[in-house]
């Protein structure tokens, strides 16, 4: 019988990305498998099982994303295609004391912003996210999350998509979506993109590494 290696996580969150690992590397040291980066973790908290499946880490300027397919267990939907993280409406009044967002990642991961009078922005709270990252709405209604250690910084329109990952130099990836609100292209802004196309309840994933043009006589 074959069997597949996992490792053991533990965190109160879907996915594997904001979740501690470190208890148990000695135990489970296996991260992924084969050239189809298959990683498998089981969350000794929750019970949650995450599964990552033929995933593609794309760079652009040290920025990355993960395309794939990820399974969460406890997910709703259990499986989805990985690259575009999203927030959800806010709990409460906008911009007031007691309200909250959650920001979703690509994973599944799930991380509550409580607001901060003080600072006008939405600050992240929980185990292992405190201090992390804030949460800004802007004046036309769309939003922006930034990495305080990093500098990455994450926008999402008023439909709360995100529609860009980018560094200080607004270097990385923007994101569009079909008419039915599905993501469809990730462009890097170095030409590399990545093209998904939603046909009879599957979805084809086409990796453009590099456009070339050139000028016939």
């Amino acid at each position: 019988m074959n069997h597949i290696p996992f490792s053991l996580i533990d965190g109160t969150t879907l996915g594997s990305d904001q979740n501690r690992a470190d208890l148990y590397q000695l135990f489970s040291p296996v991260s992924e498998l084969g050239p189809a980066r298959i990683a498998v973790s089981i969350n000794a908290e929750t019970g949650n099982v995450f599964y990552r499946d033929h995933t593609k880490v794309l760079t652009e300027f040290g920025v990355p994303i993960s395309v794939g397919a990820v399974y969460n267990s406890q997910g709703v939907p259990a499986w989805r295609v990985a690259s575009a993280a999203r927030l959800e409406p806010v709990q409460g009044q906008l911009n007031t004391a007691g309200s909250t967002v959650t920001y979703v990642a690509s994973d599944g991961c799930a991380i509550l912003y409580s607001f901060d009078a003080a600072q006008n922005v939405y600050v992240a709270v929980g185990a292992g996210a405190e201090g992390n990252s804030r949460l800004t709405h802007q004046e036309d209604g769309t939003w922006k999350r930034e990495e305080i250690g990093s500098g990455l910084q994450e926008t999402f329109d008023v439909s709360l998509r995100q529609t860009g990952l980018l560094d200080r130099q607004a270097r990385g990836w923007l994101f569009t979506y079909n008419e039915e609100h599905q993501l469809s292209q990730v462009s890097g802004t170095s030409g590399q993109s990545v093209l998904y196309d939603y046909t009879d309840g599957t979805v084809r994933v086409v990796i453009v590494r590099m456009v070339l043009r050139y000028l016939l006589p």
